[in-house]
């Protein structure tokens, strides 16, 4: 009875989210790509792309970390004021990483 129950709720839950979903992308609030994004049940870390497609080095990647918690910018930005990727490479991960580039 109780796993009725709960299979009962969840399915509201997915109804409610669906109905949700579906008015933001109706009044343009997010498009499809940020939706897509957002449901993404893991998204991998920008760090661990650069990381992976050897752009950038852990110990870099650990620097521009703790620089980011002191400066609240975006790692994508320092790593690119640092100079240890070029603005196209970032793009290009954001792009891996289900971004939208404006």
């Amino acid at each position: 009875m109780i796993q009725a129950h709960l299979q009962q709720e969840l399915l509201e839950i997915h109804r409610k989210n669906q109905e949700l979903a579906a008015q933001l992308l109706a009044k343009r609030i997010i498009s499809s790509e940020e939706l897509k994004r957002i449901l993404s049940p893991e998204q991998i870390k920008l760090g661990e792309i650069l990381i992976k497609e050897r752009l950038i080095l852990k110990y870099e990647l650990e620097q521009a970390l703790k620089e980011q918690t002191m400066s609240r910018k975006k790692l994508g930005e320092i790593l690119i004021e640092r100079r240890i990727i070029f603005p196209f490479q970032l793009e290009r991960v954001l792009r891996k990483q289900g971004y939208q580039i404006k």
